[in-house]
């Protein structure tokens, strides 16, 4: 359960135990509340308010960097790419691919499914940890020429605050032009959909 979500609970319960505490103070409850209240420093009620405002708004502010972050980031975006090395054959492209240096739990596959020439999926990883293995892949893209379309799986990866198709967009612009891509979202991932591909790869 995020911050966010336990601070709107703290906010709801605030509620009925101000209500009973500041407005009612006659019915059974109400004064179950107020005797309660009387044996803390602070009333239940205000303790539950500063609790639900404090995470609500830290979980705002958290939010913002992180989209503030994904948008700009520490390095630098790519403006224009070097002229892309093409690959001797499949299998030279099939041996780049094994060297890249994905973190635990991804892996990109050629050709698989058939209509995707490049499919990166990530298992049961953090946000780092994705964004770590788009920007590989972002590597081996920026020396290759570029494919028509490449999917990014997510599966069982925690939800960030940030939606994921900003998330990988960004890592991807550290390498790659931002005008020569357009991301996706799905249900399980992002579709990440190249401009100009080169007729080379199979469509």
């Amino acid at each position: 359960m995020s911050l966010n979500t336990i601070g709107y609970l703290a906010l709801i319960a605030a509620l009925p135990l101000g209500y009973a505490s500041v407005v009612d103070r006659k019915s059974t409850w109400a004064l179950s509340v107020v005797e309660l209240d009387g044996q803390l420093p602070t009333p239940l009620w205000g303790v539950l308010l500063g609790l639900g405002v404090l995470l609500v708004g830290y979980s705002r502010l958290a939010e913002l960097t992180r989209t503030a972050s994904s948008g700009s980031g520490h390095a630098p975006v790519v403006r224009r790419r070097s002229a892309p090395q093409r690959p001797a054959d499949r299998d030279g492209l099939v041996q780049r691919i094994r060297a890249l240096p994905l973190p635990m739990g991804a892996r990109l596959l050629l050709d698989d499914p058939p209509t995707i020439p490049l499919h990166l999926v990530v298992e049961e990883a953090p946000e780092k940890r994705v964004r770590r293995a788009v920007g590989a892949v972002g590597v081996l893209l920026a020396g290759l020429p570029l494919p028509p379309r490449m999917r990014v799986s997510l599966r069982k990866c925690p939800e960030p605050l940030t939606p994921w198709h900003h998330i990988i967009a960004a890592a991807l612009a550290e390498h790659l032009p931002r005008s020569e891509f357009k991301v996706v979202p799905g249900l399980d991932g992002v579709d990440i959909l190249f401009h100009r591909p080169d007729p080379s790869w199979k469509r």
